[in-house]
C-alpha cells in the first residue's frame, strides 16, 4: 500500500533497503528533540494506536458480521472498546501537561498518516489471493474499448435473474457508450480451497453463455470467472480492478434477513463500491412510458433522475419527480434539481414533470403514486447500525411493499457510469 520505491529489496542482503534509509533519517532527527518530548509523542502514539485498534474492532463487528469467522466473541459489546477508548483519550489529554510539542507532532503525524491512506494507498488495498482467485478473464475488445471508457460490472446470477438484467444492460451500455464486463462469481466454502473449486463454476458458465449470447451485438463484451469465499468481496474487487463506472446487481423479491437493509451481500457492496451500484428488480425491457422517482436531495437522487432519463421513452414517455415533505419543513426546488440534472447528463428537460405533495406519511404517497408508474427508481439510504437492526429504511419498505418493477441506486464515490 506504500509506493513501490519504498518496497524495493537490496539484491545483495535481501533487504528492503530504501524503507530502512527513510525510517533512519526520520530516527536521526528525532535523536535532536528533548527526550522529554520524545517519549510523551511516544506514548501519544501508542494510545491513539490503541484508540485506533478498538475503533477498528467496532467497525469490523458492525459492518462484516457475517463475513467474519469468530474463535471468540467478546460480551457485552461495543461495551469494552467505547471504554478503552475513553480512558485512552483521557490518558492522552493528561500528557498535554508534560509536553504540549508532543500533543503538536504526534497528531500531525497521524494526521499525515491518515492522509496517504486516504488518497493514495486506499485504493490500492487488494484482498490476498486466499480470498479471491481470478481464473478466467476475457478483457474488452482493444478496438472497441478505447482507454478510459466506462464500464459496467455485471455480476451473473441465476438464469432468470440474469435475463431480467440483460435489457437494462444493453440500454444503459448503448446510452453511456460504455462496455459490459460479465463476472460469473463462484462462492467457495472454506474447507475447500480456490485453486480446487472449479467444478463449482459450471452452472454459472453456462448463464454467461446464455447473457453472452443476447449481447453478442455489444462490441465492448468482456468476461471474467472469480473463486472467491464471499461474494460481496468478489464483486467489489472486481469493481476496482476493472475501474467500473457502476456494478449493475439483481435483486430477489421478499425481505433482507434482520440486520440488513438490502440483503448480506448488496448491503457491503451499496456501502464500499466506489462506483454508482443499481440493483434491479424485476425491470422488463426499456423503454419505459412512466418512470416515477421520488427526490429529494444528495447525489443519489441525481444518478436516480439520470438513469430514468436514460430509460424513459424519448418520443412518449414521462419520467415524474415526485418530492414529499412533511407539513412545515423546507421543501426541496424540484425544478432547479432537474433542470441542473438534465443540463449535466444531457437528457432532455422536456421527459421530466415534478411534483411537490405535502404529508406526514411519505411512504404512502410514494406507493400510491407508483400505481401509476411502469418502473420505480429510488436512491439507496443506508441507515446507521441501530436503524438497521430495527429494519427503519424507507427505500427497504418501498421496495418491500411495492409489486413494480424497481431500480435502486447509489452514487459511487469517486467513480460514475455518467
Amino acid at each position: 500500500m506504500l509506493p513501490g520505491l519504498l518496497g524495493r529489496i537490496s539484491s545483495r542482503r535481501s533487504t528492503p533497503h530504501l524503507a530502512l534509509l527513510a525510517t533512519s533519517l526520520i530516527i536521526i532527527v528525532c535523536l535532536f528533540l528533548p527526550i522529554t518530548d520524545i517519549a510523551s509523542g511516544a506514548s501519544i502514539m501508542f494510545l491513539f494506536l490503541f484508540l485506533l485498534a478498538n475503533l477498528a474492532v467496532i467497525r469490523m463487528r458492525w459492518s462484516m458480521e457475517e463475513e467474519l469467522q469468530y474463535g471468540f466473541r467478546m460480551p457485552l459489546f461495543p461495551l469494552f472498546p467505547i471504554a478503552a477508548i475513553i480512558l485512552q483519550a483521557v490518558l492522552a489529554v493528561f500528557i498535554i501537561n508534560v509536553s504540549w510539542v508532543a500533543w503538536v507532532v504526534a497528531p500531525s503525524w497521524i494526521a499525515l498518516g491518515l492522509l496517504v491512506f486516504l488518497l493514495y494507498s486506499r485504493s490500492r488495498a487488494l484482498p490476498i489471493r486466499e480470498e479471491i482467485l481470478a481464473v478466467e478473464e476475457v478483457p474488452l475488445l482493444t478496438e472497441a474499448n478505447p482507454a478510459g471508457r466506462r464500464q459496467i460490472v455485471m455480476p451473473v446470477q441465476d438464469l432468470e435473474t440474469t435475463l431480467d438484467l440483460i435489457h437494462l444492460a444493453r440500454r444503459l451500455a448503448q446510452a453511456t457508450q460504455s462496455g459490459i464486463e460479465l463476472l460469473h462469481l463462484v462462492s467457495v466454502p472454506d474447507q475447500l480451497p480456490l485453486s480446487d473449486a472449479a467444478e463449482l463454476s459450471l452452472p454459472g458458465q453456462e448463464v454467461m453463455v446464455e447473457a453472452m449470447l443476447y449481447l453478442s451485438s455489444l462490441a465492448a463484451l468482456g468476461t471474467s470467472i472469480l473463486y472467491c469465499r464471499n461474494p460481496s468481496r468478489g464483486i467489489l474487487w472486481s469493481g476496482r480492478q476493472q475501474r467500473a463506472g457502476a456494478i449493475l446487481l439483481g435483486r430477489h423479491t421478499g425481505a433482507a434477513r434482520r440486520g440488513y437493509v438490502f440483503g448480506s451481500t448488496l448491503d457491503p457492496v451499496i456501502q464500499r463500491a466506489p462506483c454508482d451500484v443499481i440493483i434491479a428488480r424485476r425491470p422488463g425491457k426499456p423503454p419505459y412510458r412512466n418512470i416515477l422517482v421520488p427526490i429529494s436531495t444528495g447525489p443519489n437522487t441525481r444518478l436516480a433522475l439520470q438513469v430514468a432519463g436514460l430509460l424513459v421513452d424519448q418520443e412518449e414517455g414521462v419520467v415524474r419527480a415526485l418530492h414529499v415533505h412533511h407539513p412545515g419543513s423546507r421543501t426541496v426546488d424540484a425544478d432547479a434539481l432537474v433542470a441542473g440534472v438534465t443540463l449535466k447528463a444531457g437528457l432532455p428537460l422536456e421527459r421530466y414533470r415534478t411534483i411537490i405533495k405535502v404529508s406526514s406519511h411519505p411512504k404512502r404517497v410514494i406507493l400510491q403514486e407508483a400505481r401509476e408508474a411502469d418502473l420505480l427508481i429510488i436512491g439507496a439510504s443506508l441507515p446507521g447500525w441501530g436503524k438497521r437492526m430495527l429494519r427503519i429504511s424507507l427505500p427497504e419498505e418501498i421496495a418491500h411493499e411495492s409489486d413494480k418493477p424497481l431500480i435502486i441506486v447509489r452514487a459511487g464515490r469517486s467513480r460514475h457510469l455518467f
